[in-house]
């Protein structure tokens, strides 16, 4: 094994010669807090002498002695002549040599350290997200003469801003809880199963907690010149995918930032302080490797993608950063810079948003040049991706991704998910969450509730529901159906106008939320329409038109439908605007289950005529689900005729038969508890 040359004037200590030969130990010993002086010196002495102590004791030794022992610290030893820490620990060492027959031996401290990593640039850079944090950061990449000043700091300081921004998830409350949840109260690692190993040796299943699995992949360098740099994740319809890769950044943006705390504001302190408790309660280590994180929603970026512009995704992260309004602005060639300067951590959100077959190529098209810009830069990267398993087609094979999928929430799980709900909800108030919090364990120990604690999404519409309510509904669709009468009670019972406008208004109210979903849904299957959302105008027309089919005369319509509008965004907060003039459902499941209601309106045969032409859409799996449970239990005599249209899809052409599409639709019924209460008709799915 080749050590460093020996040179008294770099303040290396050492014998041997510059080769060596035969069995060679090295260990790290690291000193958590330096104080500088005889004190760090002599806590290394005594950490060597242990590990002399075991070799040379009398009973069980530890076997075999080494040729060669390598001790590397990052204790500061001086070079002050027979009284300095390198005089010292070398004498020592001479000794311990002596008595344990050593052939070669050396001590690097952590001057010499640094020198090394000067010395060899390239392991400086493959190891510089373990080695760098803090204030150093930004003065480190001043100095590097491939990197701007500025841009370093407009880098560094994004990640500042997005822990605050990215602090607070919204779940869509109804009950007598806030309309946003903060991750550091609620937030909650998730287990899942590696798709190609999903169970060990014995066929019992392994799951993993992606957060952990994550962080722990990134603590190694990911060569993006190799395939080992890529985790996609899959999962249901509130399954917590987004927020868990928001989850993810954070843990990245506190392990950045926790080293120049002092620099951020009170606020900013508060937030970081709060997110690593809470992070080390829930057993999601910080990371080790520091590396930059950035969350890229894709349906946002596949919108700047339509008109066919060469627009990367390069482009499109410079302009995120510069919209929270960087000191200085961003170019591509910075992002690009970057990739080369600093590992990376990327996440991009929400593939399955992206149902248009020309925008979802353009998209991959640009996830593709992207990895090879970070191939080129040799840069160290780990990407996390998220989607819907209905319509992935394994579409980032290229990448050779790692595929996890998540599962449901373990009844433990579930209930401790509840619990830092309830408790977060209700703070002022914690016999009221302890009171709601046992509504909880005993709708988790009944057999029909307990299979819709599956998500967190799920857990948190029950918790919901049991502030008002002291028994939960007993099926899915049942669940979105009362969480959305839940939010009409709260509102409707409030005192003077505005209760009393929302309860005159309610069918105006259900009708627009109906045909808004419809809309958006129909809109999200279109060419051209990843990022799907309705402009004020849009929301007007429906109100309008519906309106006037009620005998209100057009002008009457037209100012009623304001009111309306204001009441949908005001009171029953599900139907938003996330930006300006850009309206829709922040949770895609209440879109999906709005247009089922509006699929379930009008004469019988058109109701089964439309769940017939569905059935086979991967896009409008999860409406035709609370479609048909809609039927199903309102319409008990149209029972068979459901049944009937499952069965009928696996045999009309022979590639259906061959496909048997309605299998896997039955299976999804299955799984989403259609027809639980009636086993017979259940078993013929």
């Amino acid at each position: 094994m080749p050590s460093l040359p020996i040179d008294s004037n770099d303040a290396e200590t050492g014998a041997g010669g510059s080769v060596w030969t035969g069995y060679t130990v090295v260990q790290a010993k690291y000193k958590e807090r330096l104080v500088g002086g005889a004190e760090d010196r002599d806590w290394l002495l005594g950490e060597i002498q242990k590990e002399v102590n075991k070799w040379t004791r009398k009973e069980r030794p530890r076997r075999p002695k080494p040729d060669n022992f390598l001790v590397i610290s990052n204790v500061r030893l001086s070079a002050v002549q027979d009284a300095g820490g390198i005089d010292v620990v070398s004498a020592k060492m001479e000794e311990h040599a002596a008595t344990m027959r050593l052939a070669g031996w050396a001590v690097w401290h952590s001057a010499h350290i640094s020198r090394l990593l000067d010395a060899h640039p390239g392991v400086r850079q493959t190891y510089l997200g373990l080695v760098v944090t803090g204030d150093i950061l930004t003065t480190l990449l001043g100095n590097l003469v491939q990197f701007q000043p500025d841009a370093a700091e407009a880098l560094t300081g994004f990640v500042a801003k997005e822990l605050r921004a990215c602090s607070s998830v919204r779940l869509t409350q109804a009950g007598t809880g806030p309309d946003k949840e903060w991750l550091s109260d609620i937030g909650i690692d998730l287990p899942a199963l590696d798709r190609l190993n999903p169970t060990d040796a014995r066929g019992a299943a392994v799951h993993h907690f992606i957060a952990r699995d994550v962080i722990l992949y990134g603590d190694r360098p990911r060569d993006s010149r190799g395939g080992d740099f890529t985790t996609v994740l899959i999962g249901g319809p509130g399954q917590g995918k987004s927020t868990i890769g928001q989850l993810i950044c954070q843990a990245y943006r506190v392990a950045i930032l926790e080293g120049r705390a002092s620099e951020l504001t009170i606020e900013h302190q508060q937030i970081l302080v709060a997110t690593r408790s809470h992070l080390a309660e829930i057993g999601i280590p910080l990371p080790r490797m520091h590396r930059w994180p950035i969350y890229v929603r894709l349906n946002e970026y596949s919108e700047r993608i339509l008109g066919g512009e060469d627009y990367s995704l390069r482009r499109f992260i410079a302009e995120e950063i510069n919209k929270r309004g960087a000191p200085y602005s961003l170019t591509q060639s910075n992002v690009f810079g970057w990739l080369r300067v600093w590992p990376w951590f990327l996440v991009l959100d929400g593939l399955d948003e992206v149902p248009d077959a020309y925008t979802r190529s353009a998209l991959l098209e640009k996830i593709s040049e992207f990895a090879a810009d970070a191939a080129q830069q040799k840069a160290d990267i780990s990407i996390l991706a998220t989607t819907r398993r209905q319509g992935y087609e394994d579409d980032l094979r290229t990448l050779q991704p790692r595929e996890y999928e998540l599962v449901e929430l373990s009844n433990e799980q579930a209930l401790a998910y509840g619990r830092q709900l309830v408790d977060s909800r209700h703070r002022a108030d914690p016999a009221f969450a302890e009171d709601v919090y046992q509504r909880l364990v005993a709708a988790s120990e009944e057999r029909m509730t307990a299979k819709l604690l599956g998500s967190p999404l799920q857990v948190s519409i029950m918790a919901s529901l049991l502030e008002e309510s002291v028994r939960p509904p007993r099926t899915r669709h049942a669940l979105f159906s009362a969480f959305y009468e839940t939010v009409f009670k709260r509102e409707a019972g409030k005192v003077g106008w505005v209760g009393r406008n929302v309860l005159e208004h309610k069918a105006d109210i259900d009708a627009l939320h109906d045909a808004a979903g419809m809309l958006l849904h129909i809109e999200a299957e279109k060419a051209g329409q990843a990022d799907v959302h309705l402009a004020r105008a849009d929301l007007q027309a429906i109100a309008t038109e519906y309106l006037i089919s009620q005998t209100y005369t057009a002008e009457e319509a037209a100012s009623a439908a304001e009111n309306l509008i204001g009441l949908a965004r005001d009171r029953i907060i599900l139907l938003v605007e996330s930006s300006v003039d850009k309206w829709g459902f922040e949770v895609r499941s209440f879109q999906e289950f709005m247009a089922s209601r509006y699929l379930t309106q009008g004469p019988e045969e058109e109701i089964l005529a439309r769940l017939r032409l569905l059935a086979k859409s991967s896009h409008w799996r999860n409406v035709w689900l609370f479609a048909a449970a809609e039927v199903y239990g309102s319409r008990r005599h149209l029972r068979e005729r459901i049944l009937s249209i499952v069965m009928e899809t696996d045999v009309q052409t022979m590639a259906e038969h061959l496909a048997k599409p309605g299998a896997v639709l039955a299976a999804d019924m299955l799984m989403d508890y259609f027809a639980a209460d009636t086993p017979g008709l259940q078993s013929q799915y």
